[in-house]
């Protein structure tokens, strides 16, 4: 059942889309809390976004999918407020928020100010409180999304942060059936760096998502039928194969008119 829920995870959330343009998908830190404890599991799995998964909120229309405008620069200036300096992972545990709270969409997700590391340390997914709001079988998972200069996968589980690094923490607690809640940990760009190349910058949490589907959801907050069928160069062909993601199944469909149609 966990590849495919780990599938299911990835293909509705477009695993690796936020801050990145398609780096680090698939290598997390886990640590289960059901049990009362958090033990690190070492490798787990790759998420983003599990709410919404069989059909995300439709705020009306699909002609803003995220592909018209992809391609825009990252001009600033950027209000990205003051770095907070942090010593070490308790000092990361901290600026965790409780709940975390369970958005449909990436950018409304809840973030930290742009975070400066001032000495070295390992950070594991155990090494943060479970939210109140996470309490169904509650797996707590720890992500770095993309390159992020200063940040490393550890072995054997968590992330090294090097002195000096700079980073965001972005928060979220989800659902995905049969397993249950999914709290989420996300390391992330600060919003200081430049966003990669093929990416935009999203003007509701100033985060980095890749042009098409990952901008799409994330920040124009459309359906996943709409964007299974965008693309950085515009809306997928005709025919097109894509997939649909309701709970921890996948289904295949073929885009049709830029939206993806189920395959009977």
């Amino acid at each position: 059942m966990r590849p495919l829920l780990t599938l299911a995870l990835c293909l509705s959330l477009a695993c690796g889309d936020d801050d990145t343009g398609g780096a680090d998908a698939g290598r997390s830190d886990a640590g289960r809390t059901d049990a009362g404890g958090a033990e690190d599991a070492g490798d787990a799995v790759d998420t983003g976004r599990t709410e919404d998964a069989g059909g995300t909120e439709d705020t009306g229309g699909a002609e803003d999918g995220g592909a018209e405008d992809a391609g825009a620069d990252d001009a600033g200036p950027r209000d990205c407020g003051p770095e907070q300096p942090v010593d070490g992972p308790a000092a990361l545990d901290a600026l965790a928020p409780d709940p975390y709270g369970r958005p449909g969409f990436r950018s409304e997700w809840q973030s930290t100010s742009d975070l400066v590391a001032t000495t070295a340390f390992r950070v594991l997914a155990s090494d943060f409180t479970k939210p109140s709001d996470c309490d169904d079988f509650c797996e707590t998972s720890l992500f770095a999304d993309g390159d992020i200069p200063g940040v490393t996968a550890a072995r054997g589980g968590g992330y090294d942060i090097a002195e000096g690094a700079r980073f965001r923490l972005r928060f979220t607690v989800q659902f995905l059936a049969p397993a249950g809640d999914f709290a989420q940990i996300h390391i992330q760009r600060p919003c200081t760096a430049d966003c990669p190349e093929r990416a935009r910058r999203c003007d509701e949490d100033m985060a980095c998502y890749t042009e098409g589907g990952g901008y799409c959801s994330a920040c124009d907050h459309e359906p996943q039928q709409r964007c299974a069928c965008v693309t950085p160069d515009g809306d997928a062909p005709d025919g097109t194969d894509c997939i649909i993601v309701t709970g921890d199944i996948a289904e295949s469909g073929r885009c049709m008119d830029g939206f993806c149609e189920r395959v009977e």
